[in-house]
């Protein structure tokens, strides 16, 4: 998806909250760190074009935006908006967190985005995100070595995904030297 989607995504999301215009409203929105200029200027635009709504954005670290989202999310402080994580869509969604977004986009809209991207984007096979940015990243491990040394293998559910502590112990338990001759034989982890 072309990052000169993000802007309109984000005005479809404003519009699409349910604003009174008879008194002031305030939208909140919390955002990782970039693209600040931009997020900004559509922020200003926004507010220009519409001046019963104030936004207030709070840009958040990538590095701290998951957890500070799960503790405003668990303690009541929805924002309006936010970033999602794509394969933890239906975890929100499960616990109420985010509402259908299906009335909002249509089929020829919907058919802007990947296929794969938009499997996480639904839960129930109801639309809940939106993706607006995709990745391949992946980690791969081998079954066989897991069940040979008794390693549990991670779970393929989304909301049990594997922290990087987790994955350095067990990288740690499958670093084996199998001859006892000095020399690693199985690499737990190799990047």
């Amino acid at each position: 998806m072309k990052r000169r989607f993000i802007p309109l995504l984000i005005l479809v999301l404003l519009f699409s909250v349910t604003v009174s215009w008879a008194a002031p409203k305030k939208l909140e929105i919390v955002w990782m760190g970039w693209p600040k200029a931009k997020v900004m200027e559509l922020i200003a635009d926004f507010e220009k074009e519409n001046p019963n709504i104030k936004i207030d954005i709070q840009l958040i670290p990538f590095s701290q935006l998951f957890q500070t989202l799960e503790v405003r999310l668990l303690s009541g402080g929805k924002p309006d908006v936010y970033i999602v994580d794509g394969p933890l869509t239906p975890s929100y969604a499960a616990r109420g967190y985010l509402l259908p977004l299906d009335e909002y986009f249509s089929a020829d809209e919907l058919g802007a985005f990947f296929d794969a991207s938009l499997v996480t984007a639904r839960y129930n096979n109801k639309l809940y995100s939106i993706p607006y940015a995709t990745s391949s990243a992946g980690l791969f491990y081998n079954r066989d070595i897991f069940k040979e040394y008794g390693v549990a293998c991670p779970s393929k559910k989304a909301d049990e995904r594997l922290t990087w502590e987790e994955v350095a112990k067990i990288a740690q338990q499958l670093t084996i030297d199998e001859n006892q001759d000095g020399q690693i034989d199985i690499w737990g982890l190799v990047i």
